[in-house]
């Protein structure tokens, strides 16, 4: 499974949002215009798709952000030759992350839902 077909479908089991069509490579989604519900942010943020430009095949990579506490954070991904897809990790923080892929990663931030009462989820 690709990054992107899981964080897809991760998105809409824990948000109930499904990303629009044509996001193309994950190098592409944090530059994406993307409609209500979906919100860009620089950092990491609970139950997002965190975005990043470079990797190993220079299409880039994202993978979902299940928890956040301080600076560490537990993720989950697909597509990573150091992971299992699915499977449940934890980092010390964003940079600890990218140096474990050993790549020239770049954290470019998350796209999560805005779950505000302004926007509704079909």
């Amino acid at each position: 499974m690709q990054c992107t077909e899981y964080c897809r479908e991760r998105m809409l089991e824990v948000n109930g949002a499904s990303f629009p069509s044509g996001m193309g490579n994950a190098k592409d989604w944090y530059n994406k215009s993307l409609p209500d519900p979906f919100r860009k942010i620089g950092r990491i943020k609970e139950k997002s798709v965190a975005c990043f430009t470079g990797g190993p095949t220079g299409l880039g990579h994202v993978m979902f952000i299940e928890s956040v506490d301080g600076n560490s954070f537990t993720f989950s991904e697909a597509n990573c030759s150091i992971h299992v897809d699915g499977e449940e990790y934890s980092a010390d923080s964003m940079s600890a992350y990218i140096k474990s892929h050993g790549s020239n990663m770049t954290f470019k931030g998350c796209i999560y839902v805005d779950l505000d009462e302004n926007h509704e989820i079909d």
